[in-house]
């Protein structure tokens, strides 16, 4: 169970990562493109009570995208890496006793 967890954690941090290598390379990318570039893609996040996420449509630069949330224990939970336009959604799950604060959706 204790491996199971840490190898869940480690992997959510690798996401995070991801994520914000992302995010940090498509500021790069917007300053450069063209309006009609900036506009794709488009994601859209959904916040409920107990989890989060959402989803991205469009042709960015990267052709997937993840989603999640952040529970009022402080940490993000993510959900799994789909492909650009796949509109199931990446949606995280807060564990017992916590509470959805934020969502995110981004490309990566």
């Amino acid at each position: 169970m204790v491996k199971e967890k840490q190898r869940v954690t480690g992997r959510k941090r690798g996401i995070l990562g991801l994520a914000v290598l992302a995010l940090s390379a498509g500021a790069t990318v917007l300053t450069s493109a063209s309006p009609a570039q900036a506009a794709d893609p488009q994601c859209h996040t959904r916040l409920y009570t107990y989890h989060g996420g959402g989803f991205c449509s469009g042709s960015g630069t990267s052709p997937h995208y993840v989603g999640g949330v952040q529970c009022t224990d402080g940490r993000w939970y993510y959900g799994p890496l789909r492909d650009m336009g796949d509109e199931r959604g990446s949606y995280g799950y807060c564990p017992s006793g916590s509470y959805a604060n934020r969502a995110m959706a981004t490309s990566v």
